[in-house]
């Protein structure tokens, strides 16, 4: 907003007293609250500022920061500095997850990388989250509400939320994309940056093309990955963005040979399943694996419609869509249980009150809700779909915004911004969140872009590293020349997982010596990947539960047999299941089954009263190929100390 008032608000700061003067941002060094991975320099902080700059009464915030630093410890000429997207999403929890595939590229050339939590989200302080609101999205999903009752169970979450949060000292008017553009531009002041260079995903990119248009001096580059024009409306375009994320994906399928052999009417068999669901919803027991909780939740169309959703943005799901959705159509509610559980997870990891104080401001305000309403009507497939990520209707959203108490719309947010620095902007052919026709429109009102897209990759394409970091790296090396992308002729799009032939033996699984650092040896499956230390899994996608863990453990065994139970989604703890005798003692085995797969754990008593643990899970098909081929050799190969 300042392009447009700057002169105005020189004024008014001029007219201020130097003590009513926005304080000045302050860096302060602390310890890092997440893993370092091995060989990574990185210093940790906060970051001080105002909390609402238009209101110096309002008092100061802190904003946790996070730099990784090039190996020789150089001094770094122009950082990439990483804007989360959301609006909510926490991105110093991703630092640790990133490093390898994003932030190392970065750093080998000798910048800086900065992570920071904005304001309102992660660990900044104050964080605006809402656990009244996640409560009450449990109770809408074990039940079919009406909308008026969706309306007062909303209605008094956030009104709950807001109070304690008001009460706490949050000014909820001051978390806004402006904001956050200032902050960034504190944060470059703060720490000695004279120009930084922006790496935006999803709402980051909404974020970077802000501080673009109010603080374009500070910005050498800027690279826009998954963009959502400030002209489009988010909740607005909620089912046509849908639909042609959707749209995509059944003609990827049709175009692969095998899946169109497999799926020939995808497409068919999605809508059949969401019309059947709508009109008959189905229960189905959906567990946490963060918390262990397992909920009853009744599944709709626009619940399945958002499991697909959802996956798509998740790179080892979307190989499985098709087959998830003809077993949902032939009546196998439980292919949904991975893409479902994918909403419990995020629950806790959004800042809801982050997400509301953006969007109403700047989308929720922007349209009235009939407006909105005829929108959804012109792709009516989807129309519910919109409405419940709207909390149930359009005219919900709009009391949500006002309960709130969101900084009134103002117009100026939502123009294009038009810029000569260069830009980099790049899409995944299948992303639904932010399809690629609005990052090829950014793109087009900038004037020094460059547009890339990605076959078969979805949304935020950069962070899982590959051919979409080699272009950024190349990008970030020289803004002023057009980027190598010619690894991007060389990406082959979604290989789609087809299911083994009814009867067909289970293919044999090579095995091959192991031995952890902790002392322990066995035997793991050579052809697995490990996901951790101790942890191989069988397969590259979201839906195959198929895992080996093995590991020595003093946690009390109680609590550890409910806990592998529930990530197959059973209820009570794995049972006992007999014994086997090795060479390394007596094993008292258990099992458990569950809608998302089955479980076998061995338990070994070891030294200093801890348990030595080998434990699978698979689905129920596999078990007893896995059971011979996999989880008895592991446990009869066990030794310690040796």
């Amino acid at each position: 907003m300042f392009t447009r008032f700057f002169a105005l608000a020189l004024l008014l700061v001029l007219a201020l007293p130097a003590a009513a003067q926005p304080a000045e941002p302050v860096f302060t060094p602390g310890e890092c609250s997440f893993p370092i991975p091995a060989g990574a320099t990185i210093d940790c902080g906060t970051l001080t500022v105002a909390q609402n700059r238009d209101n110096p009464d309002s008092g100061t915030i802190d904003l946790a920061v996070a730099i990784a630093r090039p190996e020789d410890g150089a001094a770094s000429p122009d950082p990439v500095v990483f804007l989360q997207g959301g609006p909510g999403g926490a991105a110093i929890m991703l630092v640790s997850q990133t490093y390898t595939t994003f932030i190392e590229p970065l750093t080998a050339q000798g910048r800086d990388v900065v992570f920071f939590d904005q304001r309102g989200t992660g660990i900044s302080s104050p964080a605006l989250a809402c656990p009244e609101v996640n409560e009450a999205s449990l109770v809408d999903l074990e039940a079919i509400l009406d909308t008026e009752a969706s309306r007062e169970l909303y209605i008094e979450a956030f009104t709950a939320c807001r109070d304690r949060l008001t009460a706490e000292g949050a000014d909820l008017a001051a978390y806004t994309s402006a904001e956050n553009a200032a902050d960034v531009a504190d944060l470059a002041r703060a720490l000695g940056y004279d120009q930084i260079n922006l790496y935006g995903g999803s709402y980051g990119v909404r974020l970077a093309l802000t501080v673009m248009r109010d603080h374009p001096e500070i910005v050498r580059s800027a690279v826009l990955d998954s963009a959502i024009p400030l002209e489009v409306n988010l909740f607005a375009q909620q089912a046509f963005k849908t639909k042609f994320a959707f749209e995509r994906l059944f003609a990827a399928c049709a175009a692969d040979e095998a899946c169109a052999a497999a799926y020939p009417d995808i497409r068919g068999q999605f809508y059949a399943a969401a019309e059947s669901l709508d009109t008959a919803p189905r229960s189905l027991a959906l567990t946490n694996p963060l918390t262990g909780e397992t909920y009853d939740a009744q599944i709709t169309g626009a619940d399945f419609t958002g499991g697909v959703f959802l996956s798509l943005q998740v790179p080892q799901i979307i190989p499985e869509l098709p087959s998830i959705i003809s077993r949902v159509n032939s009546g196998d509610i439980s292919a949904l249980t991975g893409p479902l559980t994918i909403s419990l997870i995020l629950s806790d990891q959004i800042s809801i009150g982050k997400f509301v104080s953006v969007n109403c401001h700047e989308e929720g305000f922007a349209n009235t809700p009939a407006d909105i309403e005829a929108v959804w009507a012109e792709t009516p497939a989807f129309a519910n779909f919109a409405a419940s990520a709207a909390y149930g209707s359009a005219e919900t959203l709009n009391e949500v915004c006002q309960v709130w108490g969101a900084k009134p719309f103002d117009a100026f947010e939502v123009e294009p911004v038009i810029s000569d620095i260069p830009t980099l902007a790049l899409a995944g052919e299948l992303d639904p969140a932010t399809p690629t026709i609005w990052t090829q429109q950014v793109a087009d009102s900038l004037t020094n872009s460059t547009y890339v897209e990605f076959p078969g990759q979805t949304h935020v394409v950069g962070l899982a590293g590959g051919c979409p970091m080699e272009v950024v790296t190349a990008f970030v090396a020289a803004p002023s020349q057009s980027p190598d992308v010619s690894c991007v002729a060389e990406e082959t799009g979604v290989s789609f997982t087809i299911p083994q032939a009814e009867g067909a033996p289970a293919e044999a699984v090579e095995l091959t010596a192991y031995t952890d650092e902790t002392g322990w040896a066995t035997q793991v499956p050579a052809a697995w990947t490990v996901a951790q230390p101790g942890v191989w899994v069988r397969g590259q996608t979201f839906t195959d539960p198929t895992a080996l863990v093995i590991a020595i453990t003093e946690n009390p065994l109680d609590g550890l047999l409910q806990t592998f139970a529930s990530t197959v989604g059973a209820t009570e703890p794995a049972a006992s299941a007999g014994e086997i005798t090795t060479d390394a003692g007596t094993w008292a085995l258990y099992a458990a089954e569950g809608p998302s797969g089955t479980l076998d754990v061995a338990v070994l008593p070891v030294e200093g009263g801890a348990n030595a643990l080998v434990v699978m899970s698979t689905t129920a098909e596999d078990r007893d190929a896995l059971i011979e081929g996999v989880f008895t050799p592991a446990v009869e190969g066990f030794s310690v100390g040796q």
